[in-house]
């Protein structure tokens, strides 16, 4: 034996797992994506560049309303406060492989 071989080598290692990636928590198909109402009456889309391919991959894998909106860009969702938007958009990307934002909030 060598001389490492009766040395005794500790490693602390965490006891918590490992968190998923942001797109695996919680994306999920649903009918319908984000908030249900907004109390300020503004509204942040979450959008994406146009095509029928990534529609069709949005509406049946993630969001069951997403369509095409007035200004041509692909809306998946809409959310009632910017982070909540911001993080959609970043979770639909990753989950994607496409770049996904926050348009200019709707406002009454």
């Amino acid at each position: 034996m060598g001389v490492f071989g009766l040395m005794a080598v500790r490693f602390m290692v965490p006891m918590t797992s490992p968190t998923p990636s942001s797109a695996a928590q919680s994306l999920a198909f649903q009918d319908s994506c984000g908030s249900r109402g907004s109390p300020s009456g503004e509204w942040w889309p979450v959008v994406a560049s146009s095509s029928r391919e990534l529609l069709a991959s949005v509406r049946s894998r993630y969001c069951g309303d997403a369509y095409i909106n007035a200004s041509g860009w692909l809306q998946a969702a809409s959310f009632s406060e910017a982070e909540a938007a911001q993080d959609f958009a970043e979770r639909l990307a990753e989950a994607t492989g496409e770049r996904f934002w926050i348009a200019d909030p709707l406002r009454p």
